[in-house]
C-alpha cells in the first residue's frame, strides 16, 4: 500500500503529489481522467474529505485535501487502489502504477490555502498560456460554476467576485511548494523514449502520426506536452510535427 511522507498539518490540510513508478503514464486519454475523478469521488462517499484543488499530468498527481474524518493516508490508498484496479483492467497488465511513497506538505497558514491552489492550477500550464488552456483541473470548476468533487466554498467567498478570483489565480506564483521534478531541459534522447510509450498506446508508429485523425492527434500531442522538462518546439522536432499541431493540442 502506499506510504506518505508527511507533517502533521493543525489545519488537516495537505499539498500531496502522486506520482507513477518510472514515469509511466497515468492517463492516456480522457477516460482515465474522467475515471480518476471518479474514484475521487466515491472516495469522498466512502471517507469525506474537502479537495480544494487538483491537477492531472501525464505521470503524477497534485492534489490539495483536508482531512475531515479519515486520515489522509487512507483517502489516498482507497483512491489509488481503486483506480489502479481499473487501470489494469483496461490496459490488460499487472502491478502498481504509482510509487509505493507518495510526499505532502502541510499546510499551516489560511492564506496558504489560496497560495496552494494557485500553484496547483499553474502548474500544468506554459509561461504566457490561459489557466483554462488547460483541460486537467480544477480551475474549470471554478471559474464554470461546475459541481463536481470540489470543495468550492473557501476559495470563492474569499473574493468579493469570480473575476478577482481569476485575477487572483493568473498572478504569476512566486511561493514554492513541494515538486518532484526540478524544472530543467529533457533531453531529445528521452523525450523520444517517452513519447514512443505514448504512440504505442494509440497503436501508431511516430513517424507515422500523420496517418492519426485530427481528433486522435490533438489528444496524443496534449498527453506529450504534459511531460516534464519538455517544449513545443522539442516536441514539434522530436515527434517530426508542425509546431503549431503541438501549440493547439489540448485546447478548447
Amino acid at each position: 500500500m502506499p506510504r506518505l511522507e508527511r507533517e502533521t498539518s493543525q489545519l488537516g490540510i495537505y499539498h500531496i503529489v502522486l506520482r507513477s513508478i518510472n514515469r509511466q503514464t497515468i492517463f492516456f486519454d480522457d477516460e482515465d481522467g474522467y475515471i480518476f475523478l471518479d474514484k475521487v469521488k466515491t472516495t469522498k462517499e466512502k471517507f469525506p474529505y474537502e479537495l480544494f484543488a487538483y491537477c492531472f499530468m501525464r505521470d503524477h498527481i497534485h492534489l490539495l485535501i483536508k482531512e475531515v474524518d479519515a486520515p489522509i493516508s487512507k483517502i489516498i490508498q482507497n483512491i489509488l487502489a481503486t483506480y489502479v484496479f481499473w487501470y489494469n483492467k483496461k490496459y490488460e497488465r499487472q502491478g502498481n502504477l504509482f510509487q509505493s511513497r507518495f510526499k505532502s506538505e502541510a499546510i499551516e497558514e489560511t492564506k496558504d490555502i489560496l497560495f496552494c491552489s494557485r500553484y496547483i492550477h499553474q502548474h500544468p500550464v506554459r509561461p504566457g498560456a490561459k489557466l483554462d488552456e488547460y483541460k486537467w483541473s480544477s480551475y474549470h470548476s471554478y471559474i464554470n460554476e461546475i459541481r463536481d468533487v470540489v470543495n468550492k466554498d473557501y476559495l470563492l467567498t474569499v473574493f468579493d467576485s469570480k473575476e478577482k478570483f481569476i485575477d487572483f489565480m493568473n498572478q504569476r506564483e512566486q511561493k514554492t511548494f513541494i515538486e518532484f521534478y526540478s524544472k530543467v531541459p529533457l533531453s531529445d534522447k528521452r523525450l523520444k523514449e517517452l513519447a514512443i510509450e505514448i504512440c504505442t498506446h494509440y497503436n501508431v508508429e511516430m513517424q507515422s502520426l500523420h496517418t492519426l485523425p485530427d481528433e486522435t492527434l490533438k489528444e496524443l500531442l496534449a498527453t506529450v506536452k504534459t511531460i516534464p522538462g519538455s517544449s513545443l518546439r522539442q516536441i514539434a522536432k522530436v515527434l517530426g510535427v508542425p509546431i503549431w499541431s503541438v501549440r493547439i493540442a489540448g485546447k478548447k
